[in-house]
C-alpha cells in the first residue's frame, strides 16, 4: 500500500516536471504539426483503464488517414508523442509506469483473468515490456505475460528502475525501429 502511494506521489512530481522542462518541444511539435499538416494536434483515443475504466489517452497526432506523417515517423521512433500521457498521469487515468493502455477491442483479446490484472493498477507510459523490446515484433499474448510479471512483482524499487531503464530502451528503439510502427 505505501508503494502505491509513493509511486503515486512520483507520477505527479514527475509528470509535472517533465510537461515544465518539455514546454518549449510541446511547442515546438504542436506548431509542426499545425503548419505540415493543418490538422489537429491531438490524437485522442478512448483506452480501458484500472477498474476496466474508459477514458481519452492523449498523444501527439503521427498519422492522417491511416497514414504516418513525414513528422509522425520521427515522433514514433524517438517517442515525444507520448509526452501529452503525462496530462493522464496529472489527470489520475495512468502512470509513469505499468502496462500500455489498450483500446477496448484489443484488450478484449486478452483471456478475461489476465485482463482483470492488468486492471489493478494505473497503465502506463512506459513499463516492463517496453524495456524487453528487442527489435523484434512481439505478440499480444508476450506482451500481456510480460506485463503481468511487472504487476505479480510491483514495487517501489521496480518501478523506478523501469524510469530509469526507459531513457537506454528508447535510444536502442530508434536504433531498430526503423519503420516508425509503434511497438
Amino acid at each position: 500500500m505505501f508503494s502505491l502511494i509513493l509511486i503515486r506521489i512520483t507520477d505527479y512530481f514527475i509528470a509535472i516536471t517533465s510537461l515544465i522542462i518539455f514546454a518549449p518541444l510541446i511547442l515546438l511539435i504542436s506548431l509542426l504539426i499545425i503548419f505540415l499538416t493543418s490538422h489537429p494536434i491531438f490524437y485522442i483515443s478512448l483506452r480501458v483503464g484500472k477498474n476496466g475504466k474508459l477514458f481519452n489517452i492523449y498523444k501527439f497526432q503521427t498519422m492522417i488517414d491511416q497514414k504516418i506523417t513525414f513528422l509522425g515517423f520521427y515522433m514514433r521512433r524517438l517517442s515525444p508523442d507520448e509526452i501529452p500521457q503525462f496530462i493522464n498521469v496529472i489527470k489520475g487515468d495512468m502512470s509513469i509506469v505499468g502496462p500500455r493502455p489498450l483500446p477496448a477491442d484489443i484488450e478484449n483479446n486478452i483471456n478475461k483473468d489476465l485482463r482483470y490484472q492488468r486492471r489493478l493498477i494505473r497503465l502506463g507510459i512506459t513499463g516492463l515490456t517496453q524495456l524487453k523490446y528487442s527489435g523484434k515484433k512481439r505478440t499480444l499474448e508476450e506482451k500481456i505475460n510480460t506485463d503481468i510479471l511487472y504487476l505479480k512483482n510491483l514495487n517501489y524499487i521496480r518501478y523506478l528502475k523501469i524510469i530509469i531503464f526507459t531513457f537506454p530502451t528508447l535510444i536502442r528503439r530508434f536504433n531498430f525501429n526503423k519503420s516508425g510502427n509503434t511497438l
